[in-house]
């Protein structure tokens, strides 16, 4: 008993002292934009978190899809700037216990509960529209999550996919 308890205080000491992990804090914005097709498009993509994604190319060919183009001859209409933040894997446990259980055990029995994992994959992305006729911008963060836990390049395909069909939505072409 000695034993479990100077490792429990230990692992507590332990858990006091190790670093604490880092949020980001976004702000959300609806993005509606009416526009023509053919209109003329400037994708700036910045990717800090290094890590390998087809979220350029696969923007690119879903907006001509729609009728935009991407001609760097000719004044670009808007300017997308695409700024890819992070992509990781997120794991969340949670104790799933009821009132019923503590009132027929008494607290010094030993009660075993279950627990809820859940296992996803989340992409962050931030992303700004600007008219460049009007100057007018248009921002937001894109946060994309898994509904359960794949391999990690499906997953981030998929992701990838989900960023682009979001961004798609912002265009209302007429």
């Amino acid at each position: 008993m000695k034993k479990f308890l100077c490792v429990f205080i230990a692992l507590f000491f332990l858990g006091c002292t190790s670093s604490v992990s880092t949020c980001i804090e976004t702000n959300n914005e609806g993005i509606f934009i009416q526009t023509q097709r053919g209109k003329n498009l400037n994708l700036k993509f910045q990717n800090p978190s290094l890590l390998a994604s087809n979220l350029e190319y696969k923007l690119q060919n879903a907006l001509k899809a729609q009728g935009f183009s991407f001609d760097k001859s000719k004044k670009a209409d808007f300017e997308l700037l695409l700024n890819l933040v992070d992509f990781r894997r997120l794991s969340y446990a949670q104790r799933v216990s009821g009132s019923n259980v503590s009132f027929f055990y008494s607290p010094f029995m030993r009660i075993d509960y279950d627990f809820e994992v859940e296992n996803y994959y989340i992409m962050q992305a931030n992303i700004a529209i600007i008219d460049t006729l009007t100057k007018e911008i248009q921002k937001t963060s894109l946060i994309a999550r898994t509904d359960y836990l794949a391999a990690s390049d499906t997953s981030k395909g998929i992701l990838e996919d989900k960023i682009v069909a979001q961004i798609l939505s912002f265009f209302y072409v007429k």
